[in-house]
């Protein structure tokens, strides 16, 4: 039995992803949660950028943030003024986004806890005492907050904007029809921002049968969890490839008890 897999994310950052569930047959529908777009204002980036060299390095959590910030330095700076710092990247989706500008980095594991983080750019570089970190609007301040009780002085910029995006009411009439079937739906979600803004469109998630939950990592899993639903799936390794193979191995449990 084939799956309808739904993405919630956009086509381009999932290409990989999809390609390796369509191969085996299963019916992918795509219906991105969240768009990426620019920060309101560029100025606070700008005149960090400018002034970079007073940081012994910059954090990158996100790929989303590593091309945010670094396209806008190329428009307003050169590399060159980054030769002074370390480039910190969290994962290695970010570390490829880093290294695709002919930058170095140190790899810092996806999986790491915020203290984890600071203990392991603490301990590795003792000489690092501020740290640029560009991120995005609904980024909270956990690693900041702990990072500063370690002695690094952090600032924090919005390099991009993380917005819902529009479902209009046909697909949204589409979408809960495929939701109300009994065939084998799979869900997936890459963030929390996903998570919620899906729940916000469809509410009704609790009553759909045959309806199983897939997530990137932990943090995304504590958002499901929050709004009162289980999790399904989960890869070992926060990575998409992971987790298109962890649905595929699901998917394949499942139909043998049938």
């Amino acid at each position: 039995m084939n799956a309808t897999i739904i993405i919630t994310r956009q086509k381009e950052e999932a290409y990989s992803f999809i390609t390796m569930l369509e191969q085996h047959g299963h019916k992918i529908i795509l219906l991105p949660m969240i768009k990426i777009e620019e920060p309101s204002s560029w100025e606070q980036c700008d005149r960090e950028i400018n002034t970079i060299d007073r940081y012994d390095g910059v954090i990158f959590t996100s790929s989303h943030a590593a091309v945010s910030f670094l396209n806008r330095m190329s428009e307003v700076a050169s590399f060159e003024k980054l030769q002074s710092s370390i480039l910190f990247a969290v994962g290695e989706k970010t570390q490829s986004t880093i290294n695709k500008f002919h930058l170095n980095c140190y790899s810092l594991p996806e999986e790491h806890t915020a203290h984890g983080l600071a203990e392991q750019i603490t301990k590795s570089h003792t000489h690092i005492k501020r740290l640029l970190f560009p991120k995005g609007d609904l980024a909270g301040d956990h690693i900041d907050r702990v990072l500063c009780n370690k002695g690094i002085e952090v600032t924090s910029i919005i390099v991009y904007r993380n917005l819902k995006a529009e479902v209009n009411d046909a697909d949204k009439k589409e979408m809960c029809e495929k939701l109300n079937s009994n065939k084998l739906k799979i869900i997936t979600f890459f963030s929390p921002s996903a998570v919620n803004n899906f729940v916000e469109i469809f509410p009704a998630l609790h009553s759909y049968t045959n309806t199983f939950f897939a997530v990137i990592g932990e943090t995304t899993k504590k958002a499901v969890r929050d709004r009162g639903l289980n999790v399904s799936i989960i890869p070992s390794k926060p990575a998409s490839e992971e987790l298109a193979a962890a649905i595929i191995l699901f998917i394949e449990s499942i139909n043998s008890l049938h």
